[in-house]
């Protein structure tokens, strides 16, 4: 089991049907469990809307409640993972997709409840084996594409494709999970910045950027060069400040010219200079493009033609001195009409057009502009239990000083007094600096003070207790322990 401060404990029942067995993973939109039907007894993945950013569960409760002015955000939050929930039950036919069979609101959130994909990801495959050939993930790759698809031209993005969310099941076949993150094409910005470093685009490191298919495809192709050489693409903000993307040649990956350059196109930190859609993409990744013609070489010149051509190379050298003399006469026509033009403009200058830009290409400007003139800082949260209350916040403030960080305390016999037993951002936990604004602590207050009978003749004090019997009044000893 896996162990989690933000999540469930086994044994809990959710809605009176599921059996929280344990942990699968844990995200900056929710908890996804092990669970398994009460009645009977059927394994499922049961994921819990609980946002890093907006969301805190209710200490010794299963009761999350949003943070403190941010009511609004939560709500909204919930809203769109039920309705993306729906969407997707609409879907569950498609291919590659993880199905989703129900949804429900409970304990002050939402649940999903999802198909159990026995297996690893595709982060720990590659950690383990390396990268994968090209045709063969290109198998496995294309029924996700096909029904990414279908699913974007229904108005779903998922906004977080990545290495993580790519399951590879016991039937070999691969799977997209966690649409916790997905979002509606139609409202077209997002205030909550929570992403993976190296497979998101510029525009989501904005906190109003515009999102659309193209961020997929972005997400798309940088798994796709993880699962070819093993390794995380350089990041979209060092690729900003000027850090090339190394290729995969110079990985040890051998591809044909047009797979990277799909790939690369793909990765495009413009936005309107990528694939616009999977459906171009999956034809880019699959279909190589025809060879151009190669130029067509001249006919062999007949006797006609060859002394056509020798007739002008002799008659070349009596006209040459004709043509400079024209050649003159254009030049000072041509001087003479610049210097006209040129007092025109002058006396009636043309006001410049602004020039037109695509929504996502304004979004990717917008970041470049917004991140290369402010360093954005990706923030890993440290793991504190176990720490003194001033350590931790110390080591909290170092890696982020904007963040709010806030102590309870409870009593605990398993855990030292004034040392921290839980947090409610999980330990390693990446985010942009300023995205999480608020980090519960809660500290051990020493195990509670206990009454126990005892016939030690010290510490003592004459307590009298009525017997029902005897009708008469006896004497006990009791101490406190110390």
């Amino acid at each position: 089991m896996r162990n989690s401060e933000r999540g469930l404990a086994a044994g809990i029942i959710v809605y009176g049907v599921y059996v929280i067995e344990s942990v699968l993973g844990e995200g900056g939109f929710g908890v996804t469990y092990l669970a398994s039907k009460k009645d009977t007894g059927q394994t499922v993945a049961l994921k819990e809307y609980y946002p890093l950013v907006y969301g805190l569960r209710r200490p010794g409760s299963c009761e999350i409640e949003p943070v403190p002015g941010k009511e609004a955000d939560y709500e909204r939050g919930r809203e769109r993972f039920v309705r993306e929930a729906s969407v997707l039950r609409e879907f569950c036919y498609l291919e590659g997709i993880v199905k989703v069979w129900d949804c429900f609101e409970t304990n002050g959130t939402a649940y999903i409840i999802m198909d159990y994909i026995d297996g690893i990801t595709l982060k720990e495959y590659v950690s383990c084996h390396g990268g994968m050939g090209y045709d063969e993930w290109m198998d496995m790759l294309s029924p996700i594409l096909k029904s990414l698809i279908t699913l974007h031209k229904h108005g779903v993005i998922h906004r977080d494709i990545s290495p993580d969310n790519l399951m590879i099941g016991m039937d070999n076949q691969l799977y997209l999970i966690d649409f916790g993150a997905a979002k509606e094409i139609e409202y077209g910005k997002t205030t909550t910045v929570l992403l993976k470093v190296g497979y998101a685009p510029p525009e989501q490191y904005l906190h109003d950027g515009e999102m659309g298919a193209w961020t997929d495809v972005y997400a798309i192709c940088a798994t796709i060069y993880t699962a070819l050489c093993g390794k995380a693409p350089v990041d979209a903000v060092a690729r900003l400040q000027g850090k090339a993307l190394v290729p995969l040649e110079d990985q040890g990956v051998m591809l044909e010219v047009w797979q990277w350059n799909a790939i690369q196109k793909g990765m495009r930190i413009r936005a309107a200079e990528r694939f616009q859609n999977v459906e171009e993409l999956y034809e880019a990744l699959t279909v190589a493009p025809k060879d151009e013609e190669l130029p067509t070489i001249m006919d062999v010149t007949t006797d006609d033609k060859m002394q056509e051509q020798m007739h002008r190379v002799s008659d070349r050298g009596g006209k040459r001195a004709i043509w400079r003399r024209v050649g003159v006469i254009a030049v000072f026509t041509m001087l003479v009409c610049g210097i006209a033009i040129w007092g025109v403009q002058n006396r009636n200058p043309v006001k410049a057009q602004p020039e037109t830009a695509t929504t996502a290409d304004t979004a990717t400007e917008r970041a470049s502009e917004e991140i290369s003139t402010e360093q954005v800082k990706i923030c890993t949260m440290p793991d504190v239990v176990g720490m003194s209350e001033a350590e931790a916040r110390e080591r909290i403030i170092r890696e982020d000083n904007k963040i709010q960080i806030t102590v309870e305390r409870k009593n605990s016999s398993q855990m030292d007094k004034d040392l921290v037993m839980e947090q409610t951002v999980a330990a390693d936990t990446k985010y942009n600096e300023g995205a999480i604004t608020q980090v519960v602590l809660t500290v051990s207050d020493g195990a509670e003070a206990t009454t126990t009978v005892s016939s030690k003749p010290s510490n003592t004090q004459d307590t009298q207790k009525y017997d029902v019997k005897s009708n008469k009044k006896q004497t006990a000893d009791f101490y406190l322990d110390d």
